[in-house]
């Protein structure tokens, strides 16, 4: 008679995984050249949605990037999304 032992945790994501289809996506980053470069071809008259579906991108993150350019040019897409080092230091 085989003894009866409770499934490890692994054991139990991975068939919760399997039964509800669940599949964990990870944060896509880019680089400040590749956003530098999807909104000068933006800029010379492709079409937002040309570019998302050639650069497999949403088109409202690229309205976010040109916002974001247009509001600071010198300080947009700084390192990993996190506050300019100048305005995160306190007074």
């Amino acid at each position: 008679m085989r003894k009866w032992s409770a499934p490890q945790t692994t054991d139990i994501w991975l068939s919760n995984k399997n039964l509800l289809g669940v599949h964990m996506k990870m944060r896509r980053t880019y680089t400040r050249e590749f956003k530098l470069k999807v909104l000068r071809e933006c800029e010379n008259g492709k079409g937002k949605a040309q570019l998302s579906r050639e650069n497999g991108l949403h088109p409202s993150l690229i309205s976010r990037w040109e916002k974001e350019f247009r509001d600071d040019p010198e300080h947009a897409f700084s390192k990993n999304g996190n506050i300019y080092k100048e305005d995160a230091r306190i007074g």
